[in-house]
Order: C-alpha cells, then sequence, then structure tokens
C-alpha cells in the first residue's frame, strides 16, 4: 500500500588531517520519498449484440482505450496537476512539475524566452534552458514537449541553424534529438502556437532525477458477464494502483538549490 525509498540529500566530505592527526567523521543525509498506491478504475459497458457480431474484437479495442486512457492520466499527472485529482483528471494528491516550477521573477528553474510564442523562440533561449538545471552524476536529460510545440520550436531551429545541416541537429528517427538530446513528446502539455504570455512550452532535464512513480500491479483488464445482465450488455473494467510523486524540481529562489530540471517559458 506504501512504497518508501531514503533519497539522498548530502555527500560526504574528503578532509586532509595533518600527519598524525585523527580524521574528520563525514556523515551522509538522507530524507525519504514515500507513495501510496491510488486505484483508478475504468468502467465500459458494451452491448452483447455488437460484441457478437462486430467484424473487430470490441473487447480488445475497449481495453486499449482503457491503458490509453490510464497512460493519459499518468501524464496529465506527472506535468500538469495541481492536486485537485480527479475532478481535472490527475491522480489524487499530485502535484505535477509545471505547478511545481512555477514562473516567478526569482525563479532558477524558469527561463523566460524572447518571444512571445513559440515560434518565436530562438535557438539561445533553448541553449540558455539548457544552462539552468544543477550538476548532478548521471545527469540524462531530455527535452518534453507536445509535437506540436516540438516542431514549432525545436525542429525548427534545427533546419535554420547555418553552416551545419539539420540532421546535424537533429536526428529525424524513432526518436528525434536535438543537439544531441532525446525529444520526448506527451499529448497533454500545450500546444499553443498563438501568442501568449508566461506559456511554459517545454520542459528540458532528467525526470528520474525529479519524481517517482510506482506501479502496484500494472493495468488489469476484466469482462463480466453479469453486470448488466438484464440490459443485454457486458462490463469491461479496467484496474490501476499507483502514484506519482514530484520531489526534486530544487527551490526556486536563484541563490539556493537548483534542480535537474528547468522550463522555457514564452515572454511574460
Amino acid at each position: 500500500e506504501t512504497s518508501v525509498r531514503p533519497k539522498a540529500t548530502g555527500d560526504l566530505t574528503v578532509y586532509y588531517p595533518a600527519d598524525g592527526s585523527a580524521g574528520t567523521e563525514s556523515t551522509k543525509t538522507w530524507s525519504n520519498v514515500q507513495m501510496r498506491a491510488k486505484e483508478g478504475m475504468v468502467i465500459v459497458k458494451a452491448s452483447r449484440a455488437i460484441v457478437q457480431d462486430s467484424a473487430i474484437n470490441v473487447a480488445d479495442d475497449a481495453g486499449r482505450d482503457i491503458v490509453r486512457a490510464i497512460a493519459k492520466v499518468e501524464d496529465r499527472s506527472l506535468f500538469l496537476a495541481d492536486g485537485s485529482g480527479v475532478a481535472n483528471n490527475y491522480i489524487p494528491g499530485v502535484q505535477g512539475i509545471l505547478n511545481i516550477i512555477a514562473d516567478t521573477a526569482t525563479s532558477s528553474r524558469v527561463y523566460e524566452s524572447t518571444g512571445t510564442s513559440a515560434l518565436g523562440v530562438t535557438l539561445s533561449d533553448v541553449i540558455a534552458t539548457m544552462a539552468l538545471p544543477g550538476a548532478y552524476v548521471g545527469l540524462n536529460p531530455a527535452f518534453h514537449c507536445s509535437p506540436q510545440i516540438g516542431a514549432a520550436t525545436l525542429l525548427r531551429l534545427a533546419t535554420g541553424v547555418g553552416g551545419v545541416t539539420a540532421r546535424e541537429v537533429a536526428g529525424f528517427g524513432l526518436v528525434q534529438t536535438f543537439l544531441g538530446v532525446p525529444i520526448i513528446y506527451n499529448n497533454v502539455m500545450t500546444t499553443n502556437l498563438a501568442v501568449a504570455s508566461d506559456l511554459p512550452l517545454l520542459v528540458y532535464g532528467d525526470i528520474s532525477l525529479a519524481a517517482d512513480f510506482g506501479d502496484r500491479m500494472g493495468v488489469s483488464v476484466e469482462i463480466s458477464e453479469q453486470r448488466y445482465w438484464d440490459e443485454n450488455n457486458i462490463g469491461i473494467k479496467g484496474t490501476v494502483r499507483h502514484d506519482i510523486l514530484v520531489h526534486g524540481c530544487g527551490t526556486t529562489s536563484s541563490t539556493t538549490t537548483t534542480g535537474p530540471l528547468a522550463v522555457l517559458h514564452t515572454a511574460s
């Protein structure tokens, strides 16, 4: 029901004692990351006659829709959640990355673009955003955005760089890259290409260092012949027990700890 793991918050220190003197003790500090499984459920009612007569397997199609719906809830929770839970299609109690990394005048984790839309983002804006995350051993960064924003910013910039070909800046394959960094698309972040102030366009950094995802049992899909029996229908149920905890985004002040993530915004 509850999963707790230790998280290192401080490293050991190397001292240089004088000859014949005792060494100084060094202590590593820890905190706890705790997640609690929340059970989500999707129930679909399907006509028994349609199931029997359809050219496609309706149950299989419903199962794929259930898995897709659960995946979208997880993506929305990771990036957008504000703690409001199921009312806005989030996992209960989750605070998402873009809710935690809010734009403030002193934020060390937000870079404001010189442009007021995705189409106005410059290469310098992207590089400045890439410079914001703190120094982490084994940092494995990626860009996270919607396909529309990726095309309007990263891919647009890749084709406009002089002196090198677009392929040297962006890899056009199964996983696209920009400046050697993977671009991971999602369908929950903004797709707005119009002029808009303070609009978060993309997240850059290593999410694995900033958030934990707990999945207790995966997605389970079951079919009931008894549910809706009197209506000559069947019930298809999907369940999942999961949780997301965003715990390592640093702090907002530019004078304190930066995290492994940064966000590129349009200009205020």
